[in-house]
């Protein structure tokens, strides 16, 4: 003979009871703060007068102009890329009043060979450089960063 046991429910519902919302209070209107006060105790402020030019108006100075003539000719190298090398290479290089360079030597390397080459290589890609100012000596010599990092 079997006997079956009844099996107790897996779980119960328990009934929910709907209670209407609490009705709000209204709020006093707030007490009128008074007249307003003409003045403050703080002094007043003085206008700033006005910059001689306009910063749009600036001419672009010749470092700026170099640096952006550089990255136009800078390449990452495929080696490098896919080897995620990344760095900053310092270039010293000499150039002429008509943007021609004489020398270009790597004054500290970014600690990737590859990269301290493509650096060199720029100077060669980019010549002639923007032009020297009147007010630059003849030749030039200066040191610029050329940087190679992955986005």
């Amino acid at each position: 003979m079997e006997v079956q046991a009844e099996e107790a429910p897996v779980f119960t519902l328990q009934k929910v009871s709907i209670q209407p919302r609490e009705e709000r209070q209204e709020v006093a209107e707030p007490v009128d703060p008074g007249p307003p006060i003409p003045e403050t105790t703080a002094p007043k402020s003085i206008q700033a007068p006005p910059a001689p030019r306009l910063s749009n108006m600036a001419e672009p100075d010749w470092e700026a102009r170099l640096l952006a003539h550089l990255e136009r000719f800078r390449r990452y190298p495929a080696r490098a890329r896919s080897a995620r090398q990344q760095g900053t290479v310092l270039v010293r290089f000499k150039v002429t009043r008509g943007g021609q360079v004489l020398a270009a030597v790597i004054q500290r390397s970014s600690g990737f060979s590859g990269l301290d080459q493509a650096a060199l290589e720029t100077f060669g890609r980019a010549q002639p450089l923007p032009r020297l100012p009147e007010d630059r000596p003849d030749p030039l010599e200066l040191t610029v960063p050329v940087e190679f990092y992955l986005r």
